[in-house]
């Protein structure tokens, strides 16, 4: 980014795409407050260079709609998440695999905001669209199984949400391991539909105190 900065200049595509890799970064690692200004900066000098519906610019509303929606700023990311939905929609189609993000993380942000009925048919699309064009098997297709399979439980059918929430573990322990936090978080959405209690509660423990240490917050 440093490099490119000074070669390229401060809004060259190439070094807004790696203030944007940053940006993932530290939001991976849970330093939100570090990666916000981040994405704030890549996106602002995106829209001004790229345009609103740049496949570029979309995919930056969709991350910085991501890390707000992790940041709990459910509003904020919902007018965001609305945007590079259908931007997506219009430049892209319903069927392409960049518009499969946005669909799924607005089926995420309200199913927090409690708004089942609206989050299921977008995660149904998602997880469909991508079962379709990029096989049950794919990386991405797994998030998508692990979303519908949560909603699915929300609102009273865990038989159903049973065989999303473990493809989407069992996928996620292939790709990146036991110990990843995606895997875990499936893991606990699997245990819940099973109704194994135990396990559940061992591993939302967990998942507590590994998310307070990501942020600086415990020792």
């Amino acid at each position: 980014m440093a490099a490119r900065r000074r070669t390229l200049g401060d809004e060259h595509p190439d070094t807004l795409a790696s203030i944007n890799n940053l940006a993932i970064l530290l939001k991976n690692q849970g330093k939100l407050g570090e990666a916000e200004p981040l994405y704030r900066t890549a996106l602002a000098a995106q829209r001004r260079t790229l345009g609103d519906e740049h496949p570029a610019t979309l995919n930056s509303i969709n991350g910085f709609a991501l890390l707000l929606c992790d940041n709990g700023d459910l509003p904020s990311s919902y007018v965001l998440y609305c945007e590079s939905l259908s931007g997506c929609r219009r430049v892209l189609g319903d069927s392409h695999p960049l518009t499969f993000w946005p669909m799924s993380g607005l089926a995420k942000c309200l199913r927090r905001q409690g708004r089942f009925d609206e989050a299921l048919p977008l995660a149904l699309e998602a997880h469909t669209g991508r079962c379709a064009h990029l096989g049950g098997a794919h990386p991405d297709t797994f998030p998508s199984a692990h979303e519908l399979g949560v909603l699915l439980r929300l609102i009273g059918a865990p038989a159903r949400a049973h065989p999303y929430a473990s493809a989407a573990y069992e996928g996620l322990l292939r790709v990146v391991g036991a110990e990843h936090r995606d895997t875990l978080s499936s893991q606990l959405s699997l245990a819940r539909a099973q109704g194994d209690a135990a396990l559940a509660s061992a591993l939302a423990a967990r998942g507590v105190i590994e998310l307070l240490l990501a942020r600086g917050a415990a020792k």
